[in-house]
């Protein structure tokens, strides 16, 4: 039950839900690893399993069909570049004492080092033959266990949850998401007074000055790529603190507000980078969000040095003075002394 191209994988994961609504059995493995979504849940069940290998295995093909896919192979560098992915998923997971070797017959271990051979020829399907091995494994061995989980209850939790959001149109409400803007300010009176050169990194991590950029970027109808810029960094000072669950919460807002097709938010990312943060939702990790991050930033960077050559001194000034709170003059010695 793959999604069909342009089509919301909740929406396709809450068929597979209903499906083994009645009974669990009907589910069968395609209808989870085909899924970026349910695939990560089910990646966080294996790592927690130690038995991870295999599904290892099926995603690191799955991405190489995917940028297979955006190859053209009548350039030498593309099937140079493809050689290059598939011996290193052979050196990783088929190699005899690879690191995470998967278990496969001889036969279709000989059928694949012959296609190795020649990538230009079978392309994306290079590794289908070794690859059906492993997804038997997982039906045979796995699923069953994966379906009776905490992953796949939370799963099924979260998903039902999403998709109730989307049927209401809760994510288009007035203030139905917050930004976790920064609490505290670095700026001090000789920085307000210096040369207008802050950093993105600084504005990001500073109250006084990503409010002014917010507002700035706001009244120009673009202030998207800031907002997410935000909370990826917020995400990321989350994963320090290990509270796995407010950990995914966060990531799943991250992906519905700023990163989903036709998110309130959303910032402009490959469907490849996209499918990354999916896989990542079930087992959430600091760096799922590295390229989004990375494109949002370089959109930031158009509009950060006009920024910084609009923003006025008296401005931050009065921002800063603000922040201080009211100052209280000091009573002099002389002041209480009363004269007769």
């Amino acid at each position: 039950m793959a999604a069909k191209k342009g089509e919301n994988e909740v929406i396709v994961l809450i068929r597979v839900l209903d499906k083994g609504a009645k009974d669990k059995r009907d589910i069968i493995i395609d209808d989870i690893i085909s899924n970026p979504i349910s695939c990560g849940y089910l990646l966080d069940f294996c790592q927690k399993s130690y038995c991870a290998e295999n599904l290892n295995f099926f995603m690191a093909v799955d991405k190489f069909k995917d940028e297979c896919g955006l190859l053209d192979f009548r350039d030498p560098e593309s099937i140079t570049t493809c050689k290059e992915m598939a011996d290193k998923i052979w050196a990783d997971y088929l190699s005899l004492n690879s690191p995470n070797e998967v278990s496969l017959p001889s036969e279709d271990r000989e059928v694949t080092m012959q296609r190795m051979k020649n990538p230009a020829e079978y392309k994306a399907k290079l590794f289908d033959v070794a690859m059906q091995d492993a997804i038997k494994t997982l039906q045979r061995d796995t699923l069953a266990r994966f379906l009776k989980s905490s992953q796949y209850t939370d799963m099924a939790t979260k998903v039902r949850a999403v998709h109730q959001m989307m049927l209401t149109k809760a994510f288009e409400a007035d203030g139905a998401y917050q930004i976790d803007v920064p609490l505290k300010t670095r700026l001090t009176d000789e920085r307000v007074n210096g040369p207008r050169d802050f950093s993105l990194d600084e504005i990001l991590g500073d109250k006084i000055l990503f409010r002014e950029m917010l507002d700035y970027l706001e009244k120009k109808f673009k202030a998207e790529n800031l907002k997410c810029a935000r909370q990826i960094r917020r995400f990321e000072e989350l994963t320090s603190e290990k509270k796995m669950d407010d950990l995914k919460d966060f990531a799943w807002d991250v992906y519905l507000y700023f990163i989903a097709p036709g998110s309130p938010f959303e910032v402009s990312c490959t469907n490849l980078d996209r499918k990354s943060v999916q896989l990542r939702l079930g087992c959430p990790i600091k760096t799922m969000f590295e390229p989004i991050k990375e494109n949002t930033m370089l959109v930031l960077k158009q509009d950060h040095k006009a920024f910084c050559a609009q923003i006025q001194t008296k401005t931050l000034k009065e921002r800063l003075k603000e922040e201080k709170g009211p100052t209280h003059s000091k009573t002099s010695f002389l002041s209480k002394i009363k004269i007769f």
